[in-house]
Order: C-alpha cells, then sequence, then structure tokens
C-alpha cells in the first residue's frame, strides 16, 4: 500500500467538497488512477498549477486555491507509486459516479472538441485491430477520459518513460505476440493521434465531458 495516495486523496476530496458540480468533478476525475489496482507512472505529474487553475476557470470556477492538493502531487512524484488500498479505490469510484452525475444534471459540461471526437473514433478503430487476448488491451475509455495529459505533450517522468494512455505497452506486446499488418496499421493511426498537436484547455475540456458520459471506472 502506498501512503503518500491517501494523503492525495484525503486533500483532494477537500478541495473538491469546496467546488461547484463542475470543479468537484475536474478534480475527481485527476485521480481516476485511484480506481484501479496501481496508479499510472504518470499520476502526480500534470497537470501543473496554471494547466489546472486554467481549467478550473474555463469551467466556472476562478480563483480556486490549488496549492494543498499541487504539495501532495510532489509526493507522487519520482519513484514508482505503491498499490491502491481497495477501500480507497471503492470510495473513489463512487465520488467520481456522484461528482459525474451531479454535473450532468447541472447541465455545465461544455461541447466535445472536434479533434477529440476524431481521436475518439481512431482509437476505438484501433483496439478493435490492435488488441486481443492475450495482448494488453488498448482501452480508448480509459485513454480519453483523463484530463492529466494531451497529444503532443513528452511523456517522461524523473522515474523514466510513462506510457499513460497505454499505448507504449500494447506496441510491445503485440509485436511479442506477432505483429500483423492489421495491427502495425491500427497501432500507428493511434500513435498519431499521440503525437499530433491539440489546444491543451480544449482538449481537456472535452476530456470531463466524455468522462462524465462514458464513465470507464465504472467497468474497473
Amino acid at each position: 500500500m502506498d501512503p503518500d495516495l491517501p494523503l492525495w486523496a484525503e486533500t483532494a476530496a477537500d478541495l473538491a467538497d469546496r467546488l461547484g458540480p463542475a470543479g468537484s468533478f475536474v478534480v475527481s476525475l485527476l485521480g481516476e488512477s485511484l480506481t484501479r489496482p496501481r496508479p499510472t507512472p504518470w499520476f502526480g505529474y500534470a497537470p501543473d498549477g496554471e494547466g489546472l487553475e486554467e481549467l478550473l476557470c474555463a469551467l466556472g470556477e476562478p480563483g480556486v486555491d490549488t496549492a494543498a492538493l499541487l504539495q501532495a502531487e510532489i509526493s507522487c512524484r519520482g519513484r514508482h507509486l505503491g498499490s491502491v488500498p481497495e477501500e480507497l479505490a471503492s470510495a473513489w469510484r463512487s465520488r467520481l459516479s456522484d461528482s459525474a452525475t451531479r454535473v450532468q444534471s447541472a447541465g455545465l459540461l461544455p461541447t466535445r472538441d472536434s479533434a477529440h471526437v476524431s481521436a475518439e473514433e481512431v482509437w476505438v478503430a484501433s483496439a478493435r485491430q490492435a488488441s486481443a487476448p492475450p495482448l494488453v488491451l488498448l482501452d480508448p475509455h480509459w485513454a480519453l477520459s483523463q484530463a492529466r495529459w494531451f497529444p503532443g505533450v513528452a511523456t517522461r517522468t524523473f522515474i523514466g518513460y510513462s506510457d499513460p494512455l497505454n499505448l507504449s505497452t500494447v506496441q510491445r506486446s503485440a509485436g511479442e505476440a506477432g505483429l500483423t499488418m492489421a495491427r502495425h496499421d491500427a497501432l500507428a493511426q493511434a500513435q498519431q493521434v499521440v503525437d499530433r498537436e491539440v489546444d491543451p484547455l480544449r482538449w481537456r475540456l472535452s476530456c470531463v465531458a466524455f468522462a462524465a458520459e462514458r464513465r470507464p471506472w465504472e467497468s474497473t
């Protein structure tokens, strides 16, 4: 068990409970990795203070003091994180679902960005071609629901290469299993989405809308 994850969750929950429906959902979504047995290596690195405040402001939450949350993020950087306690995973799953329902009921979700919609089509098609047991699976819903990453950003951390969308892991797995032409083409299309530059704010806003609709944590 990783002691810094419950600390992050406590800090994030305190902030989320002081915000309106949109801000609460954004902060909850930053912890989506806590609903899985182990957080992704990218957890704790993004968005930075400016990016988070810009996102909250765009959702009608200007002037939010995020200092405590950003400080809690620091302890999660530069090392491999431990496992997520099941009690925490269950609690965060409920928090995400409850906050998604509230923000949907309030009618505060932004319109999805066209680049994000296009990326969904590519990732869904790629997943059908490239992912098959016993391979590691591409998961479009997880990939397009988290607000810690956007295409075109370098995905390196102090502990080495991080794979927030699980694409490199799938590529390696597919290669070991026998990389057919169909899998190669599907993964190449997915990689193009990852490399394409987008507007970070518009992408993250679209992730927020997509996440509230698809709720991938509910099928974890």
